[in-house]
């Protein structure tokens, strides 16, 4: 996909153990080229595993419970400078005729030889975004050691609440289970998607229903949505 949309810009893959050997094995065997460069970070199983920076985006990986080794992701957008605040200023002791100075500077220096730094000078920090987003799963709870009220909370609901035992067996989720870890950690928005083919066009029971469910067993303030295909959401900045 990434060939035929002309992307040239080098790719990241982050995935399981095995992943790396599974993309260039693949490569190899369809005799495929690719004009950019791929890199891999494998997880190891059952640990959570700190990323790193991406484009201002920090990224934490942690496991979550399911048949076959699976993560959650938390994105966390590089938090901001606060507002620059005058009256801190003046209490450290510069004029206001110095403050457009300090702004623009960066510092300025007061007669009696101190220097004072815009930095001291600011609020407190605008944190960034968070978001959550969660592979197949039937109990997400590591990620509440890592992550409290972030924005965006995605979250598999592939069954309904009558098939909890077949949830359980194969460690999916029904919408009791994801209303309860939402409750837990409390995102502003939830997101619920990755719904059983069973409720595509289907007349008693559908992803409506589904989400319905969900929804009447959240917070009241907790904005709670069903994703489909092209379906986008913009979560606004916090500045």
């Amino acid at each position: 996909m990434c060939v035929m949309k002309g992307c040239k810009q080098d790719i990241q893959v982050i995935g399981p153990q095995g992943i790396k050997k599974y993309i260039e094995t693949a490569l190899e065997v369809s005799r495929s080229f690719i004009p950019f460069k791929l890199s891999f970070i494998e997880l190891i199983e059952g640990e959570p595993m700190e990323i790193g920076e991406v484009d201002g985006i920090n990224i934490k990986a942690v496991p979550i419970t399911h048949r076959v080794p699976c993560w959650g992701y938390i994105l966390e957008e590089r938090a901001l400078d606060g507002n620059f605040l005058a009256p801190k200023a003046i209490e450290l002791g510069v004029p206001k005729n110095l403050i457009q100075n300090l702004l623009r500077n960066g510092s300025v220096q007061l007669e009696d030889g101190t220097i004072i730094d815009r930095s001291r000078c600011l609020g407190e920090p605008i944190l960034g975004r968070k978001l959550v987003i969660l592979g197949d799963t039937s109990n997400s709870d590591r990620i509440l050691e890592f992550c409290h009220e972030p924005d965006l909370l995605i979250h598999e609901c592939t069954f309904d609440d009558s098939m909890t035992e077949r949830a359980l067996a194969s460690m999916h989720s029904t919408p009791s289970m994801v209303a309860a870890f939402a409750t837990q950690l409390l995102p502003k928005t939830l997101v619920i998607t990755h719904f059983s083919q069973r409720y595509e066009g289907a007349v008693e029971i559908t992803v409506d229903h589904l989400l319905t469910e969900t929804k009447k067993r959240c917070p009241e303030k907790m904005a709670v949505h069903a994703a489909h295909d092209f379906w986008t959401i913009n979560i606004q900045p916090h500045w």
